[in-house]
């Protein structure tokens, strides 16, 4: 029952994702009510799920069709998992609920229900993830839906540029978990969960764990935005205003939350730690600059943007206490946020909506003419402050207690950080507060600017999930005694191994109790009413109406001629965000001075343009007759002394000229003598079994390597041209092309689903298991460089303005387009399913005995 029930519940999404392009031809409300549907009906299943993993424990199912890889445990589900499931499926139905009329007029409908139901699918399947296999694969498919969702906007240059450094930042950060699940597989045999739980304690160096660890700990630093790769996010909010309540504030960021509560099940039996004051020192420092930073922006979605950065620092710290109070807080938190985070961005949707505005400086007094909004938005502001009775102080309240009586017990020096972090948590929530009075003053205090005077509160689909998140912020303050009991301890017990029923102790009829003390929230919010109740009461007793007397006469201000009326005009004198802002600026002059310069973004932005300008050197070099000539003697001694250090100078060489490119056959034909390069390294390192080591390299680029070659030339006779800095917009004309050439260029850089991830996989294996770590680095170089100059390629060839030029292309012939689609086809069915190249290959390794 329970089987069958997961089966369906994780489908569904998916399914219904398919089904939404299928509708294309059928009217908007036919695919949004659709998909509203959908997304409901996966919620819905998922609460009955939940009802049955709380009885029976956790279950898992098999993968028969995965077991040939060494895949055993397809879907391992437990408290933990089911956790983040449901806050998948709940906030995936409220911002498709909030879309219908968000997204109304949009002429790329289908496509954004499509990415909106397949990210929530992939979501979902990510923390159900019963090995670390597919556990990857679901990493890569939730940021590539974020890098289509993002990209929404396919015309505007900031949605190009905010998709593309999101998908850059989260994939090379991401082979960090590839890593350490092949390191993992090294020493226990096995990538599914529950056997690398078991068997995880026969690593008896601790530094192997205490490394993998870090690794995992990357990847997810670049998932839920902690310093220093967390500048994707701001940019990011560009996409429209449910996808950043969604993905960005209650889904996607959460994802690296959910890897590191899973990285404590699987090494629960180790001290660890030198690893969690790392990590409460980057949920400490993230929490506090990206707060900072939040206070002093004037983009209503960009405040709400870095103040979620900031509050997933407080679930890192929450977590690196390494207690079991840590970790309710941590996880509570995690609830918490999503609830307010995802009520704020829609707040802040809905103010785009009716004004049409994001500059805090342009709204106004705009409670008058939205209430509803104004109400929720104020709710949201007080919760993720953390006042009390609300969510947020019920949440933070234990992680500060946690970092701090964990300080007390350890003592000393770390003893000590721990209490620090504690305080400046502490010390953050007044900064907090500072930056939510600037939003709540700006955009619905004052008078309202006269190009807003027709301004009118949101449609009623958008005003009830402001409602429900609304009456969640109160509910899971005023009594957080239910998802403590039934979802945050049975997720703790998972992680720390403990019983539910003893972390069930804490929980209270009043609230709950912790090491440090107890907080009564019910009764607390019982006192208020009721001192409210009497105040009100005395009041409306004691309250006594006086006459107001009429002056005779006609009253007129006497300005001696200088001014002429109106004498005070609202827009001159209203006060703006500027003075919230002061003492800020005045404290921290320097970092303020830095934020405004582009904080990290600024040494990115330094770093590519060296390193850009460094390939431009090289390249010119490199490809000049003496330099050529130079590479090539260099290429044949290699060759003969070490292939593997042949096929290294090789990926970096084609890598370094591809980058320089702008003719899309020179770009391919170097990035095709990169690729040649892993072919020979694979041919060194496997010299004692050629056939098995360097085919299956050869079949994937044969496959994703003639889809490029074949869109390539589908470009240029549609064009005429194969110079990519003249043609633009080409997706309008030429959208299964652009789709194609998209595929071809991901399973090149090595991204899941798309075959050539496979590629990447068996080098990282060989690496690990011939020690050979100073490939490592050739592997995340090649990386950056292919995914750069691949979705360069592609953003300016089918993203943008469609130049004059342009205009007449039209779609190509079926007789091309024909195998383009199966060769597509064929690289997302290898990327799933790798046995039919090992197939292939072991029978040629038979035939050649």
């Amino acid at each position: 029952m329970i089987q069958t029930l997961l089966l369906i519940g994780v489908s569904i999404p998916l399914v219904g994702a398919f089904l939404v392009i299928a509708l294309n031809k059928m009217s908007y409300k036919v695919k949004a009510f659709f998909s509203v549907a959908t997304s409901f009906l996966t919620f819905l299943l998922f609460i009955l799920i939940a009802y049955y993993i709380s009885k029976e424990g956790a279950v898992s199912i098999g993968a028969s069709f995965m077991r040939e890889l060494g895949l055993n445990v397809a879907f391992y589900v437990d408290p933990l998992s089911i956790f983040f499931a449901l806050i998948t499926s709940f906030f995936g139905s409220m911002a498709i609920l909030y879309s219908v009329k968000d997204m109304t007029g949009e002429k790329a409908d289908t496509r954004y229900y499509t990415l909106m139901l397949l990210f929530l699918g992939s979501m979902i399947w990510l923390v159900l993830a019963g090995n670390l296999i597919l556990l990857f694969i679901l990493w890569e498919v939730v940021g590539l839906s974020s890098y289509g969702l993002i990209g929404f906007y396919m015309s505007k240059p900031e949605s190009s540029k905010a998709s593309f450094k999101a998908l850059f930042i989260t994939h090379i950060l991401g082979i960090c978990l590839l890593l350490g699940g092949i390191i993992i597989h090294h020493f226990t045999g096995s990538y599914d969960l529950p056997v690398i739980s078991e068997s995880i304690h026969s690593m008896a160096d601790t530094r192997w764990v205490q490394g993998i660890l870090i690794l995992f700990l990357l990847a997810s630093m670049a998932k839920s935005v902690q310093i220093p790769f967390h500048t994707w996010l701001p940019s990011a909010t560009v996409a429209p205003s449910p996808v950043t309540a969604f993905l960005h504030a209650a889904a996607m960021v959460k994802a690296g939350v959910y890897l590191m509560a899973r990285s404590f099940f699987l090494f629960t039996n180790y001290e660890a730690g030198t690893f969690l004051i790392f990590m409460a020192a980057i949920g400490a420092i993230t929490l506090t600059f990206c707060t900072l930073i939040a206070w002093m922006q004037v983009d209503v979605k960009k405040v709400l943007a870095y103040h979620t950065a900031g509050q997933i620092g407080y679930m890192f710290l929450g977590l690196g206490a390494g207690t079991a109070l840590g970790m309710i807080g941590g996880l509570f938190h995690c609830l918490t946020h999503a609830v307010f985070k995802g009520l704020l961005f829609l707040c802040a949707g809905s103010l785009i909506y009716a004004t049409g505005r994001r500059n805090l400086d342009e709204m106004g007094g705009l409670y008058r003419k939205m209430p509803y909004t104004a109400a929720a938005m104020v709710i949201g502001a007080i919760s993720i402050i953390g006042v009390p009775p609300f969510s947020g102080f019920a949440s933070k309240l234990i992680i500060y207690e946690a970092s701090i009586s964990q300080g007390m017990t350890i003592g000393g020096g770390l003893g000590g950080l721990y209490t620090f972090f504690g305080v400046l948590a502490i010390f953050t929530s007044a900064i907090t507060m500072a930056s939510f009075m600037k939003v709540i003053h700006s955009a619905f205090f004052g008078g309202i600017p006269s190009k807003l005077e027709n301004t009118v509160e949101v449609p009623w689909s958008m005003r009830i999930p402001l409602i429900v998140l609304s009456a969640l912020c109160v509910a899971f303050g005023v009594y957080p005694q239910a998802p403590l009991t039934y979802l945050i301890n049975p997720a703790v017990s998972v992680i720390t191994g403990q019983s539910t029923v003893n972390l069930n102790l804490m929980v209270t009829s009043f609230g709950y109790q912790t090491v440090i003390g107890m907080y009564p929230a019910t009764s607390i919010t019982a006192m208020i009413l009721i001192f409210l109740s009497i105040g009100a009461v005395i009041y409306a007793v004691s309250s006594k109406r006086w006459p107001s007397t009429k002056i005779p006469g006609k009253q007129v201000l006497f300005t001696g001629g200088e001014l002429s009326s109106p004498y005070i005009d609202i827009d001159k004198v209203r006060v703006n965000s500027r003075p919230f802002v002061y003492a800020f600026e005045q404290v921290f002059g320097g970092f303020y001075r830095f934020v405004k310069k582009g904080e990290l973004d600024s040494f990115y932005y330094s770093l590519s343009y060296h390193v850009q300008r460094s390939s431009f050197l090289f390249s010119s070099i490199a490809t000049s007759k003496i330099g050529f000539s130079v590479v090539l003697v260099f290429l044949m001694v290699a060759v003969i002394f070490s292939p593997i250090m042949t096929g290294i100078i090789l990926i970096l060489y084609g890598s370094f000229i591809a980058l320089t490119q702008t003719r899309l056959k020179r770009l391919l034909l170097f990035a095709s003598i990169s690729y040649l390069g892993y072919v020979i390294y694979e041919f060194g390192v496997n010299v004692n079994n050629v056939v098995a080591g360097t085919l299956p390299h050869l079949f994937n680029f044969l496959i994703f390597g003639s889809l490029l070659f074949l869109t390539s030339i589908a470009v240029l006779k549609a064009s005429k041209t194969d110079n990519i800095e003249s043609l633009g917009g080409l997706s309008s004309r030429m959208p299964i092309t652009a789709f194609a050439f998209l595929i071809g260029g991901l399973a090149f850089t090595g991204i899941p689903p798309f075959n050539g991830w496979w590629n990447e996989f068996w080098t990282m294996e060989n690496i690990v298991k011939t020690g050979g770590w100073g490939m490592l680095i050739v592997v995340f170089l090649a990386a950056a460089f292919s995914l750069t100059y691949m979705l360069k390629a592609f953003h300016k060839i089918f993203l943008g303005e469609l130049p004059p030029s342009c205009r007449d292309v039209r779609r190509v012939s079926n007789s091309l387009l024909l195998p383009i689609i199966l060769l597509s086809v064929f690289s997302i069915l290898i990327g799933i399913y790798p046995k039919i190249i090992i197939t292939f290959v072991e029978g040629i390794s038979l035939s050649l005995g």
